[in-house]
Parts: structure tokens; C-alpha cells; sequence
């Protein structure tokens, strides 16, 4: 079955924190919110995703190709009552991610065991010969929604931010431990600024402003953090 994808082009441009102006292209609507054109960076959403319990317990449905497809906890992608391709989580699944790159699919998801483990993890699988060519361990659970920059994605835990390759799996960067006296954790998705400067803002509804982590992406170090 041949598989033609659209993905979502988005150009994010500025640098300092107060800057309150992007590009978007979301949904083949331009929207300008910026006016420095310095930075193109090529940013990808995951597919959308529909959590539901009308058919099955704790079933999920994304779309590929105008295509449904059901995956079970256990991990089972199904189409039209046929396999697709198995995930083989480490427990039951309770967050995913997938996004579509060529004839591959990498799925980023949440987790959790019987025994109350949980965890996250990413995976990129042929849709071609349905074998798993990376599989990444992820620090932490509240996995929030990640992004696909540059041909990287960008994405966080409880307490965990790091970048990772699309291409390999490995991580390029990655920083752990910041949970700590309740702080960091959940994080919104990062914002981008000129000067390889990559910012995690805390999602945090009772404070407007939030804790942050900023981080040098080019020389992969912490900057600041803000709490």
C-alpha cells in the first residue's frame, strides 16, 4: 500500500523571551506573528490522535492515508480488522505520538505496568517490512506533545528535556533531575529563538510567566534556569 503524507511546514523566527510574534503555517493558513525572517526552521507535528472508550477499553485512533487506524494497550496497530504493525510496548500505552517520516513511522509514547511502573519511550518502525530500526528509552512520564525540528525531536517529561535524532534514535542532548520541590513538571512545547537558543517554559497554570530552562542547542548546555 502505497502512503503519500502531508506534513505541517511551520517557520519559527526571534530571540528574546518577550518576543510575542511567529510564523505559523498550521492547517495551510499562514499566520504571522513575527517579523524577523532570520531563522527557517521546519517543524512537524504528530498525527492527530483520538483517546476514546466507545469500542474497546482504552482504545486509540489515528488517521494515515484517510486510513484509521485502532491501537490496542497491548500495542497492536489494526486496520480495517487487520494488523498493521505491533509497537511492543513495555506495558500499557496511555499517551502516543506518532508521526510519519517516508515509509517509517515514529511512534513516541507513554506507558505504565501492572506493578505501577511508568515511562516513556520512542520508536521509528518501517511501515514497509513492519521492523522496529530504533527504539529509545525516554526518562520520566507526562510526556507532552513533541515536535520534529530540523529533523530532531524536541521533547520533555516530568523533569526531563532533550533532543534526540530522527535518524538514529540517539539523543543529542538530554537533561534530567529538574523535579524538584514540585517545579517542572509538565513542560509546554519549547520556543525557538536566533542564536541556537532553545527554550522549556513549565506548564504551569497558576503561574502566567512559569519556570523555565533555557538551553544553548548548538553547544548543548544549560543556560539558565528559571524557577
Amino acid at each position: 500500500m502505497k502512503l503519500l503524507f502531508i506534513g505541517i511546514l511551520i517557520i519559527l523566527v526571534g530571540y528574546q523571551p518577550s518576543v510575542d510574534k511567529r510564523s505559523i503555517i498550521h492547517n495551510k493558513t499562514i499566520i504571522t506573528r513575527t517579523a524577523d525572517s532570520s531563522l527557517n526552521l521546519k517543524i512537524e507535528y504528530p498525527l492527530a490522535v483520538e483517546y476514546t472508550n466507545s469500542e474497546n477499553s482504552d482504545t486509540i485512533f489515528f488517521c494515515i492515508e484517510h486510513n484509521r487506524l485502532l491501537v490496542t494497550p497491548k500495542g497492536d496497530v489494526i486496520i480495517k480488522n487487520e494488523l498493521l504493525f505491533e509497537i511492543y510496548p513495555e506495558g500499557n500505552i496511555q499517551k502516543i505520538f506518532p508521526f510519519i517520516i517516508g515509509e517509517d513511522i515514529v511512534i513516541i509514547y507513554s506507558f505504565s505496568t501492572l506493578d505501577g511502573d511508568s515511562g516513556s519511550t520512542a520508536k521509528r518502525i518501517s511501515l514497509k517490512n513492519k521492523n522496529i530500526i530504533w527504539k529509545t528509552s525516554i526518562y520520566g512520564f507526562n510526556l507532552v506533545r513533541p515536535i520534529i525540528v530540523n529533523g530532531y525531536v524536541y521533547l520533555s517529561t516530568i523533569g526531563f528535556v532533550g533532543k534526540l535524532s530522527v535518524k538514529t534514535g540517539e539523543f543529542i542532548w538530554g537533561f534530567d533531575d529538574f523535579f524538584k520541590n514540585g517545579n517542572f513538571i509538565s513542560f509546554n512545547e519549547p520556543l525557538f529563538y536566533k542564536d541556537s537558543i532553545v527554550q522549556f517554559t513549565e506548564n504551569k497554570a497558576s503561574n502566567l510567566i512559569g519556570s523555565s530552562i533555557t538551553i544553548d542547542d548548538r553547544n548543548r548546555r544549560i543556560l539558565t534556569i528559571k524557577q
